[in-house]
């Protein structure tokens, strides 16, 4: 017999096995390909970050030099005024400056400079006849301040342009500050321009200050010997110089590269309170999120600023090379995505064609298996149907008895091969057999089934089938349901007998007169023995008793009953 869960289950494995090989070529397929798209996606993206890295190196070139331009354009209006200062007749008086200077165009050609001057150099004992003489040039308001005691003193004398910011300048002495005049020693003792510190410049009136700083340049008398630091001292005639708000300046050095970059300067060191410029304002989220960043020194005039470098918001919009990583990624993986489908397409087709095959010798199994078991059953069926027509003719009386008794026998086997064909012959319920058997023959009210639910296998049924027709009928013609009031209780239950389970099934009749022993020995006897006792290897007794009788099988349950089909 075919077993059908088993091959259900089989198919299933192989259904499973065959999903898992389609998938396996497209799956190697999708992993491979979407690794060599995200490699490279990776490479795309590292040249593109290093591209954008050369181009704000480059910018940040740009930065610096725009910065040393700046420096270098006021570095020549300062030599101007001090060649300027040096060849004319002493005290220069403001008005010939004041039109030297418009002819420098100062106004429009260097922008960030706060102004550009010159610082007197006056010995301590001459100041008040210095005051009287610049009170000449620039009004009565005119002194050297602060008075200090000092030995020598550098006011500021020529200023432009004269705003009101420079006219409170006048008169200052720097040389009395101590970041001033460190640059100013500097400057004079080696010959060059030198760049001051952070200080406040004396400009700074309103509430809108700025950090500031200063550049200066000596200028010594026409002729005069420099070799050594003390002949410097005496050809000192005092310092050109330039007072720069840092803000002003930087601003108009990187104005129009402000959108893509900010930078902060610092004097000599990086800390809060070095900063000396910063493009961006308090608070701004874009120095959280700088795509890049650069820290350079920049030289200049003796001293060193710190220039940190960062990329401001506008800078990512300026670049297109990141907006491409989206489409190749995209189309990468839109490639990989298609040629993985067309695996999986070829290996579904290579598979149902090994499906196709394999079912086909399946089929070819399964064929000459059912026709084996066909042939099993037929052969089965005939012995049994022969060996019931020959014991009914052993005790048929005439023709018409045989007939009658012959086809009662074939439909109860008729009506066993339905119940198990519900099954595909895997087996049945008692219950289902006890009742398709006694249905024909009980009436309402006299006969009743108690037991728990067994699954008999199908050997079971055909042998256990035949021996309650038997009963049924002699219940029928001869036992309680013979007479009005007789009643048939059956009642069963599976009890263990050591490692093996048996079916214990008691038959009871009552509701007659008594039966005698011998009275009903007959075929319905002989083919109970042959079913029950040879075929189920069981036990079958008969006890007569007053008003009935009760009948009790016993036989072993088989190891491998297959659990009930659904």
């Amino acid at each position: 017999m075919l077993d059908a869960p088993a091959h259900h289950e089989s198919g299933v494995r192989r259904s499973a096995k065959v999903r898992r090989s389609a998938l396996l070529w497209p799956a190697v397929v999708l992993f491979v390909g979407l690794l060599t798209v995200g490699v490279v996606v990776g490479l795309l993206r590292q040249a593109v970050q290093e591209a954008e890295q050369a181009r704000f190196e480059a910018l940040v070139r740009g930065v610096e030099a725009r910065i040393s331009r700046q420096v270098d354009a006021h570095l020549s209006l300062i030599y101007s005024v001090a060649g300027f200062v040096a060849t004319m007749p002493q005290p220069v008086t403001r008005a010939s400056y004041a039109s030297f200077i418009r002819q420098l165009d100062v106004a429009d050609r260097f922008q960030g400079v706060q102004g550009i001057g010159f610082a007197r150099r006056l010995e301590g004992p001459t100041l008040d006849e210095a005051e009287r003489t610049y009170r000449a040039i620039h009004g009565p308001e005119f002194k050297v301040w602060p008075r200090v005691g000092q030995p020598e003193a550098f006011p500021i004398v020529l200023l432009e342009p004269m705003d009101h910011r420079n006219q409170v300048a006048l008169g200052y002495d720097m040389y009395t500050e101590p970041t001033r005049r460190e640059a100013m020693a500097r400057a004079r003792n080696s010959l060059v321009p030198a760049l001051s510190g952070i200080v406040e410049l004396v400009q700074e009136i309103d509430a809108d200050k700025q950090p500031g700083f200063l550049i200066y340049l000596p200028v010594y008398a026409e002729g005069a010997s420099l070799d050594d630091l003390e002949a410097r001292r005496e050809a000192l005639m005092g310092f050109a110089y330039a007072p720069f708000r840092a803000r002003n300046f930087f601003e108009a050095a990187v104005r129009d590269l402000a959108p893509r970059v900010s930078i902060r300067v610092y004097d000599g060191t990086v800390a809060p309170e070095r900063l000396l410029f910063s493009s961006a304002r308090s608070g701004n989220p874009e120095d959280a999120d700088a795509a890049f960043t650069a820290v350079r020194p920049l030289e200049v005039a003796g001293r060193t600023w710190i220039v940190e470098h960062r990329t401001a918001p506008g800078y990512s919009s300026q670049s297109s090379g990141g907006f491409l990583l989206v489409p190749v990624a995209g189309l990468g993986v839109m490639l990989v995505l298609a040629l993985s489908f067309l695996t999986y397409q070829q290996a579904l087709a290579r598979t149902a064609a090994e499906r196709q095959a394999r079912a086909m010798r399946q089929a070819d199994r399964e064929k000459t298996l059912l026709l084996q078991e066909m042939k099993h059953r037929i052969k089965n069926a005939i012995a049994r149907v022969q060996a019931v027509a020959r014991q009914t003719v052993r005790e048929a009386e005439d023709l018409q008895d045989f007939t009658a008794r012959f086809e009662a026998r074939l439909a109860s086997m008729s009506a066993t091969h339905d119940l198990l064909t519900r099954t595909r012959w895997e087996g049945a319920e008692l219950e289902d057999l006890l009742r398709s058997e006694l249905s024909a023959v009980q009436h309402e009210g006299s006969s009743s089934l108690h037991g728990p639910s067994v699954f008999l296998t199908g050997r079971e049924v055909m042998a256990l089938a035949l021996t309650v027709h038997e009963l049924a009928t002699n219940c029928v013609k001869y036992g309680s349901l013979s007479h009005p009031g007789g009643r048939l209780d059956v009642r069963w239950s599976v009890e263990p007998h050591g490692s093996q389970d048996c079916i214990a099934i008691e038959w009871r009749e009552t509701g007659r007169s008594p039966i005698l022993p011998g009275e009903r020995i007959g075929f319905g006897s002989r083919l109970i023995e042959a079913t029950i006792v040879r075929e189920l290897n069981g036990s079958f007794h008969r006890d007569f008793c007053h008003g009935g009788v009760i009948c009790r099988i016993r036989f072993p349950r088989e190891a491998e009953a297959p659990a009930k089909a659904l």
